[in-house]
Parts: C-alpha cells; sequence; structure tokens
C-alpha cells in the first residue's frame, strides 16, 4: 500500500510540475474594443466584409472590423425583447450566417423565450439591411421552428451550416 500512494504522489508530482513550467500569456485580440456583457459567441459571416459579430446571451449581437485596433463595435440587431431573460442556460445561445450571405442578406438565430410557465427554443431567420450591412431588420423575423423545452436549463443553442449547405442545430 505504501508503494502504491509513493506512486500516485510521484504521478501527481510529475503532473503538476511539468504543467507548472508551461509558459501562457493572454493577448487581448482587440484591445480598444468594449468589454460585452455574457457573450457566448464570436462569428465571422464570410461576406468579404472581414467583420465579427459578437452574440450576447440575454438578445444583443454587435458587429464590428475585425481589426486589432478596432475602438467601436456598433449594435447589428437587438432581440432582448423576444429572449429569455432569466437563467444562467437561456437567452440568445446562436448565430448563423447563410453560406451566401453575402448576396441574400440572412442569418439565422437560436434562442429561448419563455411563455406563462414553459420554455420553448426557436430558431427563426432575419434579414440585413439593404441599405446598412451594420444593422439587421428585426421585423422580418421568419419563425423556421419552435420547441418546448421540458426543463428550463441545457436548452443547446449552437446553430451551423455544414459544408453540405444544411442548417444545423443542437437541441437537448
Amino acid at each position: 500500500m505504501k508503494k502504491i500512494i509513493c506512486i500516485i504522489a510521484l504521478c501527481i508530482t510529475t503532473f503538476y510540475s511539468h504543467h507548472s513550467h508551461a509558459q501562457y500569456k493572454l493577448n487581448l485580440a482587440f484591445p480598444n474594443l468594449q468589454t460585452f456583457n455574457n457573450p457566448i459567441e464570436l462569428v465571422h459571416a464570410y461576406d468579404g466584409t472581414n467583420r465579427l459579430f459578437v452574440v450576447q446571451q440575454r438578445g444583443l449581437i454587435y458587429v464590428f472590423n475585425n481589426d486589432p485596433a478596432v475602438s467601436t463595435a456598433k449594435l447589428f440587431i437587438n432581440l432582448s425583447g423576444k429572449v429569455s431573460q432569466s437563467g444562467s442556460e437561456k437567452g440568445l445561445l446562436g448565430l448563423a450566417f447563410h453560406p451566401d450571405y453575402e448576396n441574400n442578406r440572412h442569418f439565422f438565430v437560436n434562442y429561448t423565450f419563455d411563455s406563462v410557465t414553459q420554455t420553448y427554443s426557436r430558431i427563426s431567420r432575419f434579414t440585413t439591411s439593404m441599405s446598412n450591412p451594420d444593422t439587421a431588420v428585426t421585423s422580418t423575423e421568419e419563425i423556421l421552428l419552435t420547441l418546448y423545452q421540458p426543463f428550463a436549463n441545457h436548452n443547446g443553442g449552437k446553430i451551423a451550416f455544414g459544408p453540405d449547405g444544411y442548417l444545423y442545430n443542437s437541441f437537448r
């Protein structure tokens, strides 16, 4: 028994001493940019504009240039009136841009919303403004799927287009 404890102690010591010498450094990609509240995803539209979109859990999506010197982000869309505002695993949970977004301006979101006593997940499609590519039009929402969630947590939320061009989504 003493030998086993000694071997375990040696393994633990080796593991920690090996990892304690690792050199990690945090570099801020956008040091002049505002901080975001509850960011859950950073998405690129691949539309030739080199912009990034930050999705915040409580329903806001911001857009900014993919440039280390960028200092401002613009509000792309405000869905806070539609998404759940309570719970750590609810709200705006995913964003995906259509593979042909550059031409059709369609993007998709996954969010939860609450009725009186139940939680639902929703997949919706929105369209970006013709005159301002940094603004989406809230009134263009087309609801594609609404799904009852039996529990208020573990709602999934990742949404993405696969290489086959199909839209994929995770639900619990």
